[in-house]
């Protein structure tokens, strides 16, 4: 885990896991246009096979379930 920023305004950067990807994929597919987003089943293929990381970064005092 890395820790980014002041005592008061700490960001956390924590690799994510298949259960991260499969709740915030569908997010990801609002932000992202179709041409500049793999699929769910793609996107888990990688991680599985250790191609791909799922970086996410929590702010102190934000709750993420982690």
């Amino acid at each position: 885990m890395k820790i980014i920023g002041s005592e008061s305004k700490i960001i956390q950067i924590i690799e994510g896991d298949i259960s991260d990807l499969k709740e915030i994929h569908g997010k990801m597919q609002l932000d992202f246009p179709p041409n500049e987003i793999k699929s769910y089943a793609h996107s888990k293929m990688l991680m599985e096979n250790k191609k791909y990381k799922l970086l996410l970064a929590k702010q102190r005092g934000l709750n993420l379930n982690r």
